[in-house]
């Protein structure tokens, strides 16, 4: 160093991040030689390398030779080409990272020994690259760290191995924490052992914490804010340090014990050991304060639902009794063909849910209240369900009440992933939650979805993710992260519940379509006087009367002026629903009476039920159209059997006495019979003409 003009030494001192001020304006060569002993300039100085200068350091941690590298085997050990060896030499030597040198080392293998067997071996002067003493067994330690960070996910925490720290550094940190030496006679092993069990005490560590200058502090908080690995490009970007300002800071940090200067999976990081990241948390915990419901003013237009929801799985429930529903045998979800005829009838789903989501999600609600035996089989458990017996405020209390208790399944949480969203109790809890801040609101009034938010997460923060679970988990670490991202995890849970069957029966009514994963910007929301009645805090509405509720007209409508789902559900078997819009419509067609009647109507059924609700009396086309298509319907049976045919009916009538035949004979047939290809689906096919008049019924075998 003393042979370097001022300018080599002023780069050296730059690239190292160090400032040696001397004499006429030249630094110091042993003043800066001293400097660069550092574990933080040292650091910085490997971590500006070129990566292939870094390669060629690699190579002089081995077992055979620590801290130097016969030039020679650079090649072969990095597969870097000569001519940028040569480069690398030269750059390493410029900035006081490495010299090159001769040494007497053995011919034959240059990191053999000096002796072998008790004699001698030969030697000749090799050209090597070797380490400054000085700073070789920092570079060591550091090189060893790199390439060992390529293959752990987490680096050791300094805090576990105090004794590898300098003395230094554990004689400043035994200042701060008021740790006595007396006795340790500058030993590292002795005052790592006084300083461990003070620094696993969080009490004793938060003062320390506590009494950071507000720089410091500031870094420590965005390297906790990054989970304890900020890297060092982003803390000298973040603060506006230079080299010389960063190393005070790291040299402050840990002296402390708070962070530590380190090389994770190859990259230069400030590292906070798990026990401070603990201790922050513990005592820098987020509160989730107590709020109250904001009224604000009446948006222009609103998005409600009326009977929507019975409308439509009134709809789901004719089809599955006269048509079937079946799921395709390779994705197992219902045909595009039959899902898009269908949902042109109901009305659209709600904001953000796909039609074939849609679909499934009326599934689970008839799976919930008994009318289908699960979501999967698409089968009525009963011919005639009870829940449809009922009138539509007794339906919607029955589903809110399996939604509330956790039987209902939201379909769109099976796309989240994660334990939360499987968690059927947790989120009833949930869904407990909403329905009692609901409880609280008075109908027709508009609030401020952000405030129901807010007032459920100071009312029951812990509803989804336990305080304790958390705690004893993940410690207060997570805990911290659990109330950071309540409003992205829960309040995202309870937007999912609010836009979920509270919306679709009804209950509550949005300025706009809101979707959870939105920003709320505002978005309101009112308690109906509907959503009030099932909430049991206002009184039920009357049930409407089902006598005189059908106008019949003589083209063919029919008009429902009230919701009774007993009515409707009846009328949908026969007559073909049209649309819902205050009222429902529905229109006789002869499609429509074909599937009743191999459904197990009669044309005097359909008329009694007309007869029953309409006000007027039925026009006399009406009924006589209903008897007609009722009449027009014929019938077969088909049955899978092997046929036998002859030209002569004598060989036939031989063949069914032979013996060997006997058994295996039905009997001769001389009425008129319909050949088909032994492969089609009698099933499929008998279900689907019913609808063109023909009621294929199966024969069953004797």
């Amino acid at each position: 160093m003393r042979r370097r003009s001022a300018e080599e030494l002023a780069q050296i001192a730059q690239f190292w991040g160090v400032r040696v001020e001397g004499a006429a304006g030249r630094p110091d060569a042993d003043a800066l030689a001293a400097a660069l002993a550092s574990p933080s300039p040292v650091r910085t100085a490997f971590d500006r390398l070129e990566p292939d200068e870094k390669e060629i350091l690699r190579t002089m941690d081995s077992a055979a030779h620590k801290g130097w590298v016969v030039i020679a085997a650079i090649r072969r050990a990095t597969g870097i080409p000569e001519s940028r060896v040569a480069a690398c030499l030269n750059a390493l030597e410029a900035r006081a990272i490495a010299f090159t040198e001769e040494r007497e080392l053995p011919a034959d293998n240059p990191y053999w020994g000096a002796s072998w067997a008790g004699r001698r071996l030969p030697t000749r002067v090799t050209p090597v690259l070797a380490l400054p003493e000085e700073t070789a067994p920092l570079f060591l330690e550091i090189i060893s760290e790199f390439t060992g960070s390529t293959w752990a996910a987490d680096a050791p925490s300094p805090l576990n191995r105090l004794e590898t720290l300098p003395v230094a550094t554990l004689v400043a940190m035994a200042g701060h924490y008021g740790v006595s030496l007396a006795g340790a006679g500058g030993s590292a092993a002795r005052i790592a052992s006084r300083l461990q069990p003070v620094l696993k005490e969080h009490e004793a560590m938060w003062p320390v914490i506590a009494a950071l200058p507000p720089t410091l502090r500031a870094v420590l908080d965005a390297a906790e804010a990054a989970g304890g690995r900020l890297p060092m490009a982003q803390v000298c970007q973040q603060f506006g340090l230079n080299y010389e300002e960063l190393h005070v800071v790291l040299q402050a940090l840990a002296e402390r014990g708070l962070a530590f200067d380190r090389f994770v999976r190859r990259s230069r990081v400030l590292l906070v050991p798990d026990r401070v990241l603990e201790c922050l948390a513990r005592h820098t915990l987020p509160s989730l304060p107590r709020a109250r419901l904001q009224p604000v003013a009446a948006p222009e237009g609103e998005e409600v639902w009326q009977r929507d929801l019975h409308w439509s799985l009134l709809l789901l429930v004719r089809h599955l009794r006269l048509e079937g529903l079946t799921r395709t045998l390779t994705t197992g979800s219902i045909p595009k063909r039959v899902a898009t005829r269908l949902l042109d009838q109901m009305r659209r789903p709600p904001a953000g849910r796909p039609g074939d989501e849609w679909l499934e999600q009326l599934l689970i609600y008839l799976a919930g209240v008994g009318v289908i035996d699960d979501s999967v089989q698409l089968h009525l458990a009963d011919p005639e369900p009870d829940w449809l017996r009922q009138s539509a405020h007794a339906q919607a209390r029955g589903l809110l009440t399996r939604w509330a208790e956790g039987h209902l399944e939201e379909w769109r949480l099976r796309s989240q992933t994660g334990p939360l969203w499987m968690d059927r109790p947790r989120l009833a809890a949930g869904r407990s939650l909403l329905l009692d801040l609901l409880r609280r609101c008075r109908p027709g009034q508009w609030l401020s979805v952000d405030s129901l938010l807010r007032t459920a997460a100071g009312l029951r923060p812990f509803f989804l993710r336990e305080r304790d679970y958390q705690i004893r988990q993940y410690g207060y670490r997570g805990l911290k992260e659990m109330l950071t991202t309540w409003f992205e995890v829960e309040g995202r849970v309870l937007l999912t519940h609010l836009t979920g069957l509270p919306l679709e029966l009804g209950m509550v009514a949005l300025d706009r379509p809101l979707l959870p994963m939105a920003p709320l910007n505002g978005a309101a929301f009112r308690l109906t006087d509907w959503g009030a009645s099932l909430l049991g805090t206002a009184p039920a509405p009357p049930s409407p009367p089902d006598a005189r509720m059908l106008v019949v007209q003589p083209n063919f409508d029919i008009v429902a002026l009230e919701f009774v789902p007993r009515v409707l559900d009846q009328l949908g078997q026969f007559a073909t629903p049209v649309s819902y819009d205050q009222v429902a419509t529905y229109r006789l067609e002869k499609r429509s009476a074909n599937l009743a009647v191999s459904n197990g109507w009669t044309a005097e059924r359909m008329l009694a039920l007309l007869r029953a609700h309409a006000r007027t009396p039925l026009p006399q086309n009406v009924e006589q159209s209903i008897q007609d298509w009722a009449g027009a319907v014929r019938r077969a049976r088909f049955a899978r059997v092997l046929l036998v045919e002859a030209d002569d009916p004598s060989v036939l009538e031989d063949l069914a006495a032979a013996k060997l035949l006997k058994g295996h004979v039905r009997g001769i047939e001389r009425r008129p019979v319909l050949l088909m290809h032994p492969d089609t689906d009698l099933r499929r096919l008998a279900r689907e003409l019913r609808a063109d008049g023909f009621v294929l019924e199966p024969e069953e075998e004797e």
